[in-house]
């Protein structure tokens, strides 16, 4: 389960007045950026996510979380830190991802990688906090800003999907950095209608 982010529609105004973004607001006007319910789940899709399609990333995620019968939160964090490294690859996680994700599970468990305990924070305290844990790296941190925090100005720049949009939109030698930061402080909006324009249906993590 996912919901709306409670800034979506003034994000759309805001870059309803810019009109290289105008047709794409109008386009997508009834759909948006998704919060996750549950962090545990948002880390395990991104985690699951990491270099490869959205589609990919999705099945490797759903066959962990329907064996562990769908556990969030703290029960799944604990599931995940009682599995060996071993019995995640079974599932098809490498070694870089199954640390992560173990990784992101204590800090779960033991408080520092909650929902309660980033929402204070700001997004470059996040990412200090985050990155600290073996195999997330700048990616991740912004797909868990974006879908497991519903930051409103994160711009992930190495993601292939963002470099893609801008490039076809603005051309590829366009500086994509100074173009989205036109659009602060909604360029976790940008991101989203890149993504939109070459996927059937919304990314979410």
């Amino acid at each position: 389960m996912a919901t709306r982010v409670s800034w979506w529609n003034h994000a759309l105004a805001h870059l309803a007045n810019d009109a290289r973004w105008v047709d794409l607001t109008t386009a997508y006007a009834d759909e948006g950026l998704d919060i996750a319910d549950d962090l545990m789940t948002c880390y395990v899709n991104v985690v699951a996510g990491q270099q490869v399609s959205v589609v990919s990333g999705r099945r490797l995620a759903d066959r962990l979380l329907d064996a562990l019968n769908k556990a969030q939160g703290l029960d799944l964090a604990l599931c995940l830190i009682n599995m060996d490294e071993g019995g995640l690859r079974e599932f098809g996680f490498s070694r870089s991802k199954a640390l992560a994700l173990k990784g992101l599970a204590q800090g779960y468990a033991q408080g520092f990688a909650t929902r309660e305990a980033l929402d204070d924070l700001s997004d470059e305290a996040i990412a200090d906090r985050l990155t600290r844990i073996k195999g997330i790296g700048p990616w991740s941190v912004r797909m868990i800003l974006l879908f497991g925090l519903g930051r409103p100005d994160v711009f992930p720049s190495d993601d292939l999907g963002v470099r893609r949009g801008m490039q076809r939109r603005f051309g590829p030698d366009c500086d994509m950095e100074a173009t989205a930061r036109t659009c602060s402080p909604y360029r976790s909006a940008v991101t989203w209608l890149l993504w939109r324009t070459q996927t059937q249906t919304p990314v979410q993590y």
